[in-house]
């Protein structure tokens, strides 16, 4: 697997204990094809997520209706989740022979699940920006995640194949 983008980011080191590793990134509506629609936020990395999630306010501010709702399982038990069709935008940088300071948006257009993001965090502190998602294993697999605790910083390299992440079942 040859590595086509980077995404660095730099908190600090508490902020990364209390909040978990943390990416910029941007939903929009699935019909979407400009970066700048949407949402803007931060998605958690979680390993123990099968897909990508957002929060239900982010569904309910762009106006998405369900497509489906299907039974997701995770420590509240089992629960029914309702699914949206969206376009994620991530931010990163090519790898190879790009001047320093060449950028990429790298969109998914996928299905997600919806979470209550807000009740996970409380009592937690001020978050460093607002938590529109999870990125789970569907897009991990294409990646070389680096979590560096002693400085803050969470790197992912990430082959071109993360953005046809597999659908859920």
């Amino acid at each position: 697997m040859a590595f086509q983008y980077k995404i660095t980011v730099a908190v600090a080191p508490d902020n990364l204990v209390k909040h978990g590793p943390l990416i910029p990134g941007r939903v929009a509506p699935f019909t979407s094809r400009n970066p700048k629609d949407g949402i803007d936020g931060f998605f958690l990395i979680d390993t123990g997520a099968t897909q990508f999630s957002i929060d239900q306010s982010v569904a309910d501010e762009l106006g998405l209706i369900s497509t489906r709702t299907v039974t997701s399982h995770g420590l509240g038990g089992a629960v029914p989740t309702k699914c949206y069709q969206v376009t994620i935008y991530i931010p990163a940088k090519p790898i190879g022979n790009f001047p320093p300071q060449a950028t990429a948006i790298l969109g998914f257009p996928t299905e997600v699940g919806s979470v209550s993001l807000h009740r996970y965090h409380e009592g937690l502190g001020t978050l460093p920006g607002r938590m529109i998602g999870i990125i789970g294993r569907s897009l991990l697999q294409f990646t070389r995640t680096v979590y560096d605790g002693m400085t803050g910083t969470l790197t992912m390299e990430a082959d071109e194949a993360m953005q046809h992440p597999k659908k859920m079942s």
